[in-house]
């Protein structure tokens, strides 16, 4: 059986339980060696990159990138998108500070942004959305993500309703918005009355893998 396991700002949450560095060691007790790890909170950080297929492989490309745009590198994971009909790289980097040993015994492991789970999420849901502007709410953090083609190209963590307000005044307002159930849209009306709007459940999902017993 696979564990999933949250991490919240220096909080683990698996099966309901919250688990700090104190009681670390008993996280490690209870969970299996196949692992999942969410990223609740985390910054995701974006570099958007051309790339001539004709001089180099992808692979090689990204990797170069790295190195010279991260001095410290090790103290992140990367991921990267390839858009092959328009030559662009998208390079997407969150810190793994927080990971201490949960990756050291694991069998199997999968690492994931939240910001992924919910673009995945929304574009196999629902339609014509790989161009659009997300907002949902992880306890008491805020996510907006923009979407172009399908692509993360914007990424803001926002800590209260005024900070949401300044990043939604800030996005495309043709693109459709999707706003998490969990968020109040009311408190949002004056930001969000020109957009195209779609109100669904984007964080139920996660919430019962990392706090069902």
């Amino acid at each position: 059986m696979i564990s999933n396991i949250g991490i919240y700002e220096d909080t683990y949450i698996y099966k309901g339980n919250e688990y700090n560095r104190n009681n670390y060691s008993e996280l490690l007790d209870n969970i299996s060696r196949k692992r999942r790890i969410i990223f609740l909170s985390q910054i995701l950080l974006i570099k958007k990159y051309g790339f001539n297929s004709s001089n180099t492989g992808i692979g090689d490309f990204i990797k170069k990138k790295i190195n010279e745009d991260f001095s410290d590198k090790d103290n992140f994971l990367f991921s990267y998108e390839y858009n092959k009909k328009e030559n662009i790289a998208y390079l997407y980097s969150i810190r793994n500070n927080n990971l201490i040993s949960l990756t050291n015994d694991a069998s199997e492991l999968t690492i994931e942004p939240i910001q992924f789970h919910i673009k995945n999420k929304i574009i196999r849901k629902i339609k014509n959305s790989k161009d659009s502007n997300i907002l949902f709410k992880i306890n008491n953090i805020f996510h907006v993500l923009s979407l172009e083609k399908g692509y993360i190209i914007n990424s803001v963590i926002a800590n209260n309703e005024e900070e949401v307000y300044k990043n939604i005044s800030l996005i495309n307002n043709n693109k459709l918005l999707i706003i998490d159930k969990s968020v109040n849209i009311e408190s949002l009306i004056d930001q969000v009355r020109e957009f195209k709007i779609k109100n669904i459940d984007l964080v139920e999902g996660i919430y019962e893998k990392i706090y069902r017993k």
